[in-house]
């Protein structure tokens, strides 16, 4: 299930919100908040709604990772130095959360999406595969001539990283949402958030 269709679905619940505060923690961790139960794989079914959420956050993190790693090998440029090292923890940090998000999946009772159709198939970021090349403009596949300057490539994965986080936030929002998904969810968005204000700074966007 795309992040689209479970924002849509999540947004009758509630309003979306960016990330959860102190007080929103501590009011999930009490006594007195007590989370929705977690859902049970229906009969005749492989999966629940949280389940889909999560591996939809594995197949998007898949691709990103990849992209983020492709813009490691092939930036060039003044901004060579620092870009290649930002965008080289990228792709480490969003292999670290792949496996987690995996392993989150296990949890639940599922099987995480593991093939690289699947991952292109249900993911919304746009990988230069799936969709020519994003990074080259050139057939599909082919990253060896990049056409795209650095500060696209920041651009572009800054858009990506706004994917991730609504897809975190559909995760908290999901129906039969755990404590555990609530908590990794919001400690990995932390990533995603301080990057995103690194990427901003970098291009001299004005913070929203």
């Amino acid at each position: 299930m795309k992040f689209s269709k479970m924002l849509e679905a999540n947004s009758k619940k509630g309003k979306t919100r960016k990330a959860l505060s102190d007080q929103d923690l501590l009011e999930l961790y009490s006594d007195q908040g007590q989370p929705q139960q977690q859902q049970e794989v229906q009969p005749g079914s492989s999966t629940t709604p949280l389940m889909e959420c999560w591996n939809t956050l594995v197949c998007n993190l898949s691709v990103l990772s990849q992209k983020a790693r492709t813009c490691h090998w092939i930036v060039v440029g003044q901004n060579f130095f620092d870009l290649h090292d930002l965008f080289g923890k990228i792709y480490e940090q969003t292999a670290d959360d792949i496996d987690t998000c995996a392993e989150k999946v296990r949890m639940l009772g599922g099987n995480p999406t593991g093939s690289f159709n699947d991952f292109l198939e249900n993911t919304e970021i746009n990988d230069g595969i799936n969709a020519g090349n994003v990074l080259t403009g050139s057939k599909k596949g082919d990253f060896s001539h990049s056409e795209k300057d650095d500060l696209s490539m920041v651009q572009e994965l800054l858009v990506d990283f706004e994917t991730i986080l609504k897809l975190f936030e559909a995760v908290i929002q999901c129906e039969g949402v755990d404590r555990h998904s609530c908590f990794i969810s919001d400690t990995m968005s932390g990533f995603y958030i301080k990057t995103s204000w690194f990427m901003k700074s970098f291009l001299g966007q004005q913070q929203e």
